[in-house]
């Protein structure tokens, strides 16, 4: 945490152990009652009290995807103490008769970190960012300049929710984790093919402007700019194009609708090593999945996205007339768009997609002879969970999917068996947890 006050040059004591004088950053345990630091200037001795507050929202969803492990979660955090935060200290003032005119704090090594620039969206921003970089250490050759990419990513990690914003929330812990004492804050316009960028370099404790500059660059000179530039339109209005891969842990459980009743299937597999996993592993899925949220607030969201799934596994009906007892084997792929909605935080995000798409499936069985049938079919995808990110790329979400089958496909199987009976409707059903890795399509892209 941020401890400052004027006039600058107070000790600071926590539990008898000297931290340093202010301006500093104090690192102080997180504890589960409140705690106090001693601030000195000359013989006057103030203190601060810090407000030790529970951070329930962030222990309780956090830990809410491990399902029945969650409790053991919320109590490790209760224990340890780790699901509690204090309240950030003001300016502590004193009654002294210095007259401290403020000015940048004096320091012997200068180490910039380059907060995301204004006026761009996150796509553009890390391009931007190199060129930034570069533009500090060629100003302020003998300062330590962090590289941009590291300070972006955590910038990200302590919760930069927008990239138009000039205050971000965290940023103190950002300074923290490089040790910096100048920020450089910058806004940027693109315009008739050129990027202006206003340069402003902070002192961290005070917040004095220590230089401005500006700089104007052809878009050209950002090499990928503008094809980052049409991807991030595309990204911001039409999500055409799956970002993650996932790996659905569910196995494959089948409903058919027999002259009006429905029966459902049980899974069967081979008793090996095999045989086991796929019982488990049921399908792979493409999708598009919203980058994760960086804000506390819980919200709405309304998107378009597409979806793909390919399954396979075997089943058999226990009560289904002419099914009874017959492994039969069913592959097939689905894939569509349509509308996605999302209640989300930085906890997770609750979703139901109900999407239109284009299937292909595959039927077969055995009994004297082998019997084949496969055809493509127009059915949906509707699926309901909650996703967590685990980091930027990998996630893991707990759902429920279905989608429907090939209803024709399933009474010429019957057919084959001499039944006469009528399939009313079919449906894949899964549930269960999916592991997805995303991938930047900027990146790809710019590649």
């Amino acid at each position: 945490m941020l401890v400052t006050s004027k006039p600058t040059g107070a000790k600071v004591t926590y539990r008898g152990e000297v931290l340093g004088l202010t301006p500093l950053f104090a690192s102080v345990p997180r504890e589960c009652f409140d705690q106090e630091l001693t601030i000195e200037f000359k013989n006057d001795k103030k203190s601060i009290e810090l407000d030790s507050k529970y951070r329930w929202k962030d222990s309780f969803f956090s830990n809410f995807v491990f399902l029945s492990f969650a409790s053991i979660g919320w109590i490790v955090d209760l224990a340890n103490c780790s699901a509690f935060e204090y309240t950030a200290p003001g300016v502590l003032v004193f009654d002294s008769d210095v007259i401290e005119k403020i000015q940048p704090t004096p320091v012997e090594k200068v180490v910039v970190v380059i907060a995301p620039p204004r006026g761009l969206s996150e796509n553009l921003a890390r391009l931007v960012g190199s060129k930034m970089e570069d533009s500090v250490r060629q100003n302020f050759p003998e300062a330590l300049v962090i590289d941009y990419d590291a300070s972006w990513r955590r910038y990200k990690s302590e919760g930069v929710d927008s990239f138009t914003k000039s205050e971000d929330p965290g940023r103190n812990s950002v300074y923290q984790a490089f040790l910096a004492n100048r920020v450089l804050e910058s806004t940027v316009n693109v315009k008739n093919g050129i990027v202006s960028v206003d340069y402003q370099l902070k002192d961290v404790f005070t917040g004095l402007i220590v230089r401005n500059w500006k700089e104007d660059w052809a878009v050209p000179s950002i090499q990928g700019f503008e094809e980052s530039k049409v991807v991030d339109q595309l990204r911001k209005n039409i999500f055409w194009v799956p970002n993650t891969i996932g790996f659905d842990f569910s196995g494959t459980n089948v409903a058919v609708s027999v002259n009006e009743v429905d029966y459902d299937a049980e899974a069967v597999h081979d008793e090996d090593f095999l045989g086991n996993l796929m019982a488990f592993f049921g399908a792979i899925n493409l999708k598009y999945l919203d980058p994760p949220s960086y804000s506390s607030k819980w919200h709405w969201e309304f998107l378009w996205v597409p979806s793909a799934s390919a399954n396979w596994g075997r089943v058999k009906f226990e009560q289904a007339p002419g099914l009874i007892g017959l492994p039969i084997t069913t592959r097939g792929f689905i894939l569509g768009y349509g509308p996605e909605i999302q209640y989300k935080s930085k906890y997770g995000q609750a979703y139901i997609s109900i999407i239109p798409g284009i299937g292909y499936q595959y039927l077969s069985y055995k009994d004297n002879k082998s019997h084949s049938f496969d055809d493509f079919y127009a059915g949906w995808i509707i699926e309901l969970g909650y996703l967590y990110f685990m980091n930027p790329n990998w996630s893991v979400r707990l759902f429920s999917r279905s989608s429907t089958s090939d209803d024709e496909l399933w009474t010429e199987l019957m057919k084959s068996r001499n039944l006469g009976h009528q399939i009313d409707g079919t449906t894949n059903v899964y549930s269960g947890i999916s592991v997805g890795y995303s991938f930047s399509l900027s990146r790809l892209f710019n590649k």
